[in-house]
C-alpha cells in the first residue's frame, strides 16, 4: 500500500509539481495570491482527475481480471482508497504551500505544518491503537485535511502581511 502511494506521489512530483513550481514563483512577484490560487486550482483539478481515473482502473482490476494479484499481495481496496484520498488532499495542501513559499511566507507555512503535525499525531496514536493499519490510514487522511484546511484558512494573511512588511 505504502509503495503504491509513494509511487503515486513521486509521479505527481515529476509530472505536475516540478512543472508548476517555477510558474508560481515567477508569477508571485507580480500577482496576488488569489490569481495564483486560480492557476494552482486548475492544476489541482488535473491531479484529481488523473488520480480518480487511476483509482477507478484499480477498482475495475480488483473486482475483475486481476483480482488474484490483490489477494496474493494482500492489497486491501479500502486502504488504497483512503491512501488515494489522502494523496489528493495532501497534493492540494502542497499546491497551496507553494503560494506561501513563493510569497516568502515560510514562517506561516512552518506554523501551519507544525499545527497539522501536532494535531495529526494525536489522531495517529489514537486511531492506530484502536484500529490498527486502518486507523493509521484514516489518521493520514485526517492529517492531510487539517494541513489542507489550514493552508486555505490562512490565505487571507499571505498578501496583507507581505505588503505591511514592504511598507515598514
Amino acid at each position: 500500500h505504502i509503495l503504491l502511494a509513494a509511487f503515486l506521489y513521486q509521479i505527481f512530483n515529476i509530472v505536475s509539481f516540478n512543472r508548476v513550481l517555477p510558474v508560481v514563483f515567477g508569477k508571485a512577484k507580480n500577482e496576488n495570491s488569489k490569481k495564483l490560487k486560480v492557476y494552482i486550482h486548475n492544476e489541482f483539478n488535473k491531479v484529481i482527475f488523473v488520480t480518480i481515473s487511476l483509482l477507478m482502473a484499480v477498482i475495475f482490476l480488483y473486482y475483475g481480471p486481476l483480482d488474484f494479484i490483490f489477494e496474493k499481495y494482500e492489497i486491501m481496496l479500502e486502504i488504497l482508497i483512503l491512501l488515494s484520498i489522502s494523496f489528493i488532499v495532501r497534493v492540494g495542501a502542497d499546491f497551496n504551500a507553494l503560494i506561501y513559499n513563493a510569497k516568502g511566507r515560510e514562517d506561516m507555512l512552518l506554523k501551519i505544518q507544525l499545527t497539522a503535525f501536532g494535531l495529526g499525531s494525536i489522531f495517529f496514536v489514537v486511531l492506530t491503537i484502536n484500529l490498527g493499519i486502518l486507523g493509521t490510514t484514516i489518521a493520514g487522511v485526517v492529517t492531510s485535511f487539517i494541513y489542507y484546511l489550514l493552508t486555505i484558512l490562512n490565505y487571507k494573511y499571505v498578501d496583507s502581511v507581505i505588503l505591511s512588511k514592504i511598507k515598514t
